[in-house]
């Protein structure tokens, strides 16, 4: 069933216009119908009728593109958060997002906006200051203002796919802006690293792959998911680099292995330096590694868990002064590629697998306490200044 425009006249006699939208409701042929009098809607124009007949036939051919129920329904936000992610599923598709980036959308969507009084509000009713309700109620969920800036920036896009789709007039939302609160900036506490004496101490109490891993992994700067899934296929021997291509992900309660890290700059090339090809081939010789996964066991992984219950003892058994775990090893390498100051910020950012700089440098180096060393480096300055 199709609008129609219809003519009619209207109390001065003359030609009016109405859009006549049928629609069933139940068994019963019911219709809405809209006028447009050119003698009072229209009078200001220079011709009326003429202003009159053309918005009749665009407001008729809205409601047929966009379907009667559609149209006539009162779309709330909550009714176009999947028509929203269903396009953001097309941007993924096409490579423009991460499935982080995927998921991200769909839990701020679904889980946050849709559970506030503003994704209930009437689509076309909303204006910008409608936002500051939305603000509120995020901040009763206690959301970060990151996250809250971010849900902003969804419900301005969800109301863009309906307008995309015809389903609204204009994004009204679009007007807004948001100013942040001041608030403390948290300073960002440096993480202990292992000093040169607690590496020498691991090496001497641990035999197998933890040897292995502690004679390799401080100097390959990797996650655990990276470096549990390393193969020997990724081991460039010849070209000296070690390829970051798989990873382990926990999805549901299940570890499995995937193509995606962390973050989209995860997958990557990091230098093999010879002291580690030197000890991974010596390993790899050893007929207790595995043969597909460097640090594995009869062509699996190494489990986390256990991994981690055996290292606290070795760290225990080596007398170690450093509090950290495992992680730590890849902050080890952070400093300890900062401190050689033989790489840029830049690479040493995409060695670890971060795309700023600036936060690898922040959050990840921590130099060494060499009380010596810092000292003659006041007296190269002192030379400098003189």
């Amino acid at each position: 069933m199709q609008a129609r425009v219809q003519t009619y006249k209207n109390t001065e006699g003359k030609q009016a216009f109405k859009v006549v939208a049928p629609y069933m409701e139940g068994h019963v042929l019911k219709s809405k119908i809209k006028k447009f009098n050119p003698s009072t809607d229209y009078a200001a124009h220079q011709k009326p009728r003429q202003a009159a007949q053309e918005a009749a036939n665009a407001y008729c051919a809205k409601i047929n593109e966009t379907g009667h129920n559609q149209f006539f329904t009162e779309y709330t936000i909550k009714d176009g958060i999947d028509p929203y992610i269903s396009s953001k599923q097309h941007d993924y598709d096409n490579g423009d997002l991460s499935k982080k980036e995927l998921d991200n959308y769909t839990f701020q969507c679904n889980e946050l906006i849709a559970k506030t009084d503003f994704a209930k509000k009437p689509m076309k009713d909303l204006v910008a200051d409608d936002l500051k309700s939305l603000i509120s109620d995020l901040r009763d969920l206690d959301c970060s203002n990151d996250k809250i800036r971010r849900c902003l920036f969804n419900a301005k896009g969800i109301v863009d796919v309906c307008m995309s789709k015809n389903i609204v007039n204009n994004n009204k939302l679009r007007t807004f802006k948001w100013k942040q609160r001041k608030r403390n900036v948290k300073q960002v506490e440096l993480v202990e690293i292992p000093s040169n004496k607690d590496l020498e101490s691991l090496d001497k109490n641990s035999t197998g792959v933890y040897n292995a891993i502690v004679n390799t992994v401080p100097w390959m700067g990797c996650r655990w998911q990276d470096w549990a899934a390393l193969r020997w296929s990724d081991i460039g021997w010849n070209s000296n680099r070690i390829t970051i291509s798989k990873f382990i992900k926990n999805v549901d309660g299940q570890f499995i292995l995937a193509d995606y890290g962390k973050t989209d700059a995860a997958n990557r090339e990091i230098p093999l330096f010879a002291k580690i090809s030197q000890k991974l081939r010596k390993w790899q010789m050893d007929p207790e590694s595995c043969d597909e996964y460097v640090f594995g066991k009869n062509g699996s992984w190494i489990v986390y868990e256990t991994f981690r219950r055996h290292f606290i003892k070795l760290k225990e058994k080596s007398n170690c002064k450093y509090h950290g775990g495992v992680h730590s090893f890849r902050h080890y390498y952070a400093s300890f590629l900062i401190d050689a100051k033989v790489h840029s910020n830049l690479e040493i950012a995409s060695f670890i697998g971060h795309e700023d700089p600036g936060f690898t440098m922040k959050r990840y180096a921590k130099c060494f306490k060499d009380h010596d060393k810092w000292v003659k480096n006041i007296d190269k300055v002192d030379k400098l200044i003189a």
